[in-house]
């Protein structure tokens, strides 16, 4: 018994499969294809990641929420200032007490404590939210502050996780 075992094992890869020629070509024709270049090193972004392209509006209106930011017209180089986002619910929504609600904030020519706003900087109520933060702005003109909302909003039968873009301009002397 023994014999014919190790007999059937020794013929395994005589009838094991086989590489077609037709697949072999493809196999050669994919390790032919040259390397694309490696990218070059790109400079630090000066936004928070995943902040690109926001808008360019304090307020943003859903049929299920409604997102401000806000802040002061005018502030001075190099003093902190104070800055509020706002989430209401609406619709027969409310705010969800277990997400993460959390705001990235990003802008060229401010620096952020934090730049990303979470739980330590929140106030949540069934129908609310409010982050606040702080930032300076490094030289003087027209700036603009933005960000990203992360939350969730609830009913009694489903949740929604959502995101939102506000962004404010001010002028800095």
């Amino acid at each position: 018994m023994r014999i014919r075992v190790l007999l059937a094992l020794g013929f395994l890869p005589v009838f094991g499969c086989r590489e077609s020629s037709s697949a072999s070509a493809e196999k050669r024709a994919v390790q032919e294809v040259p390397a694309a270049p490696a990218p070059a090193a790109a400079a630090a972004p000066s936004v928070a990641e995943g902040t690109e392209n926001l808008a360019k509006s304090p307020i943003l209106e859903a049929e299920n929420y409604k997102i401000e930011l806000v802040g002061p017209p005018e502030v001075k180089r190099g003093e902190a200032f104070e800055f509020t986002v706002k989430l209401s619910a609406r619709g027969g929504y409310h705010v969800n007490q277990e997400y993460t609600t959390k705001f990235k904030v990003a802008g060229e020519g401010f620096t952020f404590e934090p730049d990303v706003l979470s739980k330590e900087q929140l106030t949540l109520s069934e129908m609310n939210a409010e982050l606040k933060g702080k930032a300076k702005v490094t030289a003087a003109g027209q700036k603009t502050l933005s960000g990203r909302l992360f939350f969730s909003l609830c009913t009694e039968e489903k949740c929604l996780i959502e995101k939102g873009d506000v962004a404010l301009t001010l002028r800095a002397s």
